[in-house]
């Protein structure tokens, strides 16, 4: 992992502090977002990706976002869509999209 990349975890980690539960795990070269034991999330490149239903899509998809893709078998993972900068920048903007993100997550397990 580059430190651009753990850079860019560390101001995620800021923004959502207040999150209960949250955690960090290595994934794809990169880290998945927990709140407990439910992913919700993803950080690869300097970008975050959340969880994402029929519903809340349509608003990523809103701001042309595209969704994950892992990085040496370029599967797509189409329910992980890329958070635009302008929410990672504001705290309470990124807090609800990542509970919407966890509920989406939860209510399909």
């Amino acid at each position: 992992m580059d430190l651009k990349t753990r850079r860019f975890q560390e101001l995620i980690e800021e923004q959502l502090f207040t999150l209960a539960g949250l955690d960090f795990r290595r994934l794809f070269s990169g880290f998945g977002l927990y709140a407990d034991d439910t992913v919700f999330g993803l950080i690869h490149d300097e970008k975050l990706y959340f969880y994402t239903n029929d519903v809340t899509r349509v608003k990523y998809q809103k701001f042309q976002r595209t969704f994950f893709t892992t990085p040496r078998s370029k599967k797509a993972m189409k329910r992980y869509w890329e958070v635009p900068v302008f929410v990672i920048e504001n705290k309470r903007m990124l807090m609800d999209w990542a509970l919407e993100a966890i509920e989406a997550r939860r209510a399909e397990k």
